[in-house]
């Protein structure tokens, strides 16, 4: 994919329920499709993600996209979270962690629908970093926009019908 090509040097950006996956993938992939916020998702579809990942040199996120995560996972019992949390904070060593003040992100046009994590990312966007998102709304609204952003869904569709990626 040309966009893929284009940002790879600057970064992705994956959103919340993306990077969600991904901590919950790397504590355990058969994890994936047994949490509610993640039964939508596979081992593949994480497998998927590990691929993606590992073409680009960072994967950017900010501290909003970081909460998002940690809150996304509060429903999992205690012990299964702990664990979790414990391999998360490890991985979050990894990232590439880019500060947008909530100021900033309350300015951006998309606030008002989106909220502040996606006005963040937004911003980041502007960059150059490629967004990757689940999200349909926040993916037609930033293509409408000419911002690097690629539907997750998209990939998932061209892995299974075994095109090149």
């Amino acid at each position: 994919m040309r966009l893929i090509s284009s940002c790879r040097a600057q970064g992705i950006v994956p959103d919340a329920n993306l990077l969600l996956v991904y901590a919950i993938g790397r504590y355990s992939p058969q994890a994936v499709a047994r949490f509610k916020r993640t039964q939508a998702y596979s081992e593949k579809d994480f497998a998927l993600l590990v691929s993606l990942f590992g073409y680009f040199p960072h994967i950017v996120t900010t501290p909003n996209i970081l909460t998002e995560v940690c809150n996304l996972a509060a429903p999992l019992n205690r012990q299964v979270k702990n664990s979790l949390f414990q391999a998360f904070r490890m991985y979050i060593l990894d990232l590439d962690e880019k500060y947008i003040s909530s100021k900033e992100g309350g300015t951006d046009e998309m606030f008002n629908r989106f909220g502040l994590t996606d006005s963040v990312i937004r911003k980041l966007a502007g960059q150059g970093y490629l967004i990757l998102t689940q999200d349909l709304p926040l993916y037609l609204e930033l293509e409408r926009q000419r911002i690097p952003v690629i539907n997750f869904n998209h990939v998932r569709g061209m892995a299974w019908r075994g095109s090149p990626q």
